[in-house]
C-alpha cells in the first residue's frame, strides 16, 4: 500500500512569530494549476501519488508582512523530496527545459555572477581579516559551483549541502550537515557565510540563521539571495510557481522581509557595492544606476549583512 506524505502546519510567522496570518491563495494538489505544473515537471520519483490527498495554503503575516506556505512536508518527507523525488537527472532535465537561453549563455552568466559575488565578499571582509585569505562557509552549496569559484581566488571555502540529490553532481567536496562539518573542521570561525537560493527552502529559516551566526565573529558577513516575491500572491503562471513552489519554495521573501529576518538573527544590512565585471560599457552604466538606486531604496532580495557586536 502506498504511503501518503505527511504534512505539518506552521502555526506562527516564520520571521516574527505572530500567530495571525491571512490567506493569500490556496488549492488542492489533486487539481488546478499547481497540479498541472507538478505533473509536468521532471522528477526522479513523481510526488503526485503521495500528496494528492493534501492541499496547499500560501499566507501573509498580519504583523510583519512575511509570506510563507503554512502547510509543508514534515521533516521525514522533506528528506524524501530532496533525496528521492528530486534526482540528479531530474535537476539536469529541469534546467534544460525551464531556463531560457542556450546552455553556453546560462553557464557564462552563472560564472560571471559567481565571480561578482567573490569580489564583493573579498572587499566586505577586508576589515575583519586583514591580509589573511577569506574563510567562507557556503550553506546549501548545491553542486559546489560557487565554492569552485572561491577556490580559484584563494578562499578557504567550506560547503554544506543537505539535499542528497545534489551530491551526485558535486564539483567539489562538501559536508551533508553543519554537525558533520563541525566534527571534521572544529569551531574555527568564518569571515563570511553565504546562502544563495536557500532560505526559501527552509522550514525554520530564522532558526537556521541563528545557528549559522555561531560560526561568525562580530563583524562577520552574511550574504542572502532569494527569489523576490514582492508581487506574488497566487500560483497562476510558471514564474509564480517557480518563486513559491508549495513543496520546495515554502518561504516567500521581499526586500523588506529578507532584511527583517536577518535583523532578527542578529545582523544589520550593509551596502556591499556593485562589481563591474564586464567589457560592455552600457552594462557598466546600467549597473551604476542600479547601485545608486539600491543605496537609497532596497529593491532586491540579494543583500549583504554584518553580524552585530
Amino acid at each position: 500500500m502506498l504511503n501518503k506524505a505527511s504534512f505539518t502546519t506552521r502555526e506562527a510567522c516564520i520571521t516574527c512569530g505572530h500567530a495571525r496570518a491571512r490567506t493569500l491563495s490556496s488549492g488542492s494538489f489533486k487539481e488546478g494549476t499547481v497540479h498541472e505544473f507538478l505533473s509536468s515537471d521532471p522528477w526522479g520519483v513523481s510526488p503526485m501519488p503521495f500528496i494528492e490527498h493534501e492541499s496547499w495554503r500560501f499566507v501573509q503575516c498580519e504583523a510583519c508582512g512575511q509570506k510563507y506556505h503554512q502547510r509543508i512536508l514534515d521533516d521525514e518527507w522533506l528528506g524524501k523530496y530532496y533525496s528521492e523525488w528530486i534526482s540528479a537527472d531530474s535537476i539536469e532535465e529541469y534546467f534544460e527545459v525551464c531556463t531560457s537561453g542556450s546552455a553556453h549563455e546560462n553557464r557564462y552568466g552563472k560564472g560571471v555572477h559567481s565571480v561578482e559575488r567573490v569580489l564583493l565578499i573579498e572587499k566586505a571582509t577586508r576589515r575583519l581579516r586583514g591580509a589573511a585569505p577569506v574563510r567562507i562557509l557556503d550553506f546549501g552549496c548545491g553542486d559546489g559551483d560557487f565554492l569552485f569559484a572561491c577556490a580559484l581566488f584563494g578562499f578557504q571555502s567550506v560547503g554544506v549541502e543537505f539535499a542528497a540529490s545534489r551530491s551526485e553532481r558535486r564539483k567539489v567536496d562538501f559536508f551533508p550537515s553543519l554537525a558533520a562539518m563541525e566534527e571534521e573542521t572544529g569551531d574555527r570561525p568564518f569571515h563570511a557565510v553565504t546562502l544563495f537560493e536557500v532560505l526559501e527552502h527552509l522550514p525554520d529559516p530564522l532558526g537556521t540563521l541563528r545557528e549559522l551566526a555561531r560560526f561568525l565573529p562580530p563583524g562577520g558577513i552574511l550574504v542572502l539571495e532569494t527569489p523576490d516575491c514582492t508581487d506574488v500572491t497566487d500560483i497562476v503562471t510558471r514564474q509564480d510557481y517557480a518563486r513559491i513552489h508549495p513543496l520546495g519554495h515554502i518561504n516567500g521573501f521581499t526586500p523588506k522581509t529578507l532584511e527583517l529576518i536577518a535583523n532578527k538573527a542578529g545582523f544589520e544590512r550593509i551596502h556591499a557595492g556593485t562589481p563591474q565585471l564586464t567589457a560592455d560599457p552600457l552594462r557598466a552604466y546600467k549597473r551604476e544606476i542600479r547601485r545608486v538606486v539600491d543605496y537609497f531604496v532596497t529593491t532586491k532580495t540579494q543583500l549583504f549583512f554584518r553580524k552585530s557586536a
